[in-house]
């Protein structure tokens, strides 16, 4: 998609057209239905919580524009919305329970939310207007939104919403701050965009970046002292990802690519960033160390994916489909041992792939995957090229 896209994703970011997709009158007559048959998560504590395993991101691999998730490793991907409507740009809630998102099946642009396993899908803003890139309060009960150029805040309970800029220029790209204080945004004056910071109640608007021609897309770090940011410099070439220390002001760009990289969140840690990126031809979604070493691919498909978002905590006895597939060479049947805490003798033979039904933490440290065969497999050995009946005898978790 190379620069089109770029352009094409930072508009849709920046509420300009959405990904230049019309509204669907006839989306309204789809049924929606979400395709991650999960228990409803459990109230989740500091105990019970497994931060980073999990990625929500949007992609229209099977036609249109869906929600999707996958295993922080880019593995197990799976589809969490099903509908003729777009669905896109994701945000996980501080626990990780619900997720919010942008559709437009209601002919309009619309915030839904739904339970992580899908359930209870709801229309939370019901308006007339187009609303773009919900930003959860680290409470949970008010979703940021840019709407008609401008931000507001969505109270959950009440379906009120709150305009919390009047500035000059053009608002866009909101995001919550951690401790729920500020909001950070996209601003545009004239040709001219920068990143801002603001109090909650639209007071103290300030510049906080402003290094080129399009400075878009700001992304707070998990403790606030950091903003990630994408910038196409002042020469306004390709976007490049920057991070902002909030202290002391210093800007440093942390990619430095002949393409276009726009960063979408932090891992939950903040050691680093999801970003997405058109290096391969089209866009497909990397995860990087925060001061951009070690880049990864997570996403290698010919569609476009974009619009990333980390889940912050999963509730560790959550289960969750997760598709299974090992191979012994270039075959395709397995044999899986039982376990843990067995001899691991062969428990079934297949070709193809298994679905996970639950997971737990060995004693060994490690997570495991129990299949809907009744066996259990190691994680680190999932997807493996080798024989996957090859695993240590670990007690049970």
């Amino acid at each position: 998609m190379q620069r089109k896209w770029i352009v094409t994703t930072l508009r849709a970011s920046l509420l300009v057209a959405a990904l230049a997709i019309a509204p669907v009158a006839a989306a309204q007559e789809a049924t929606e239905t979400a395709t991650n048959a999960a228990e409803a998560a459990a109230t989740v504590s500091a105990n019970d919580c497994l931060p980073g395993t999990e990625i929500a991101f949007t992609s229209n691999r099977d036609g249109n524009y869906e929600i999707y998730l996958m295993s922080s490793d880019g593995r197990n991907v799976r589809r969490f919305t099903n509908h003729r409507a777009d669905d896109m740009y994701p945000a996980w809630s501080r626990d990780g329970s619900m997720l919010a998102f942008q559709t437009v099946r209601d002919g309009n642009w619309e915030i839904y939310t739904a339970n992580a396993n899908g359930s209870a899908l709801r229309n939370i803003t019901n308006s007339t207007s187009n609303e773009f890139g919900p930003s959860w309060s680290p409470d949970a009960q008010e979703i940021a939104v840019y709407r008609d150029n401008d931000a507001y805040v969505i109270n959950l309970e009440t379906g009120d919403a709150r305009q919390v800029t009047a500035l000059e220029g053009d608002e866009f790209t909101v995001k919550w701050s951690p401790d729920g204080s500020q909001l950070t945004f996209a601003s545009k004056v004239g040709d001219e965009w920068t990143i801002s910071v603001m109090n909650l109640d639209g007071s103290d608007a300030h510049v906080v970046a402003d290094i080129g021609v399009t400075d878009s897309q700001p992304v707070w770090s998990p403790d606030g002292s950091q903003l990630a940011f994408t910038s196409n410099g002042e020469d306004g070439s390709n976007f490049d990802v920057y991070v902002l220390d909030m202290a002391s002001g210093e800007i440093r760009r942390i990619t430095e690519d002949s393409t276009d990289e726009l960063p979408w969140d932090w891992s939950p840690d903040g050691s680093q960033i999801l970003f997405s990126s058109d290096r391969t031809g089209n866009s497909e979604i990397y995860v990087m160390n925060a001061e951009g070493s070690d880049v990864r691919q997570l996403t290698d498909d010919p569609a476009i994916d974009f619009s990333a978002a980390w889940r912050p905590c999963t509730p560790e006895g959550e289960t969750a489909p997760i598709a299974i597939v090992c191979t012994v060479g270039a075959a395709s049947n397995v044999n899986l041992r039982g376990g843990p805490g067995t001899n691991y003798g062969v428990v079934n033979s297949f070709a193809g792939s298994v679905m996970a039904t639950g997971q737990a933490t060995g004693a060994d440290g490690m997570v495991w995957y129990q299949l809907d065969n009744g066996a259990w497999v190691r994680s680190d050995v999932v997807s493996a090229t080798e024989s996957c009946d090859a695993l240590p005898v670990v007690p049970a978790p």
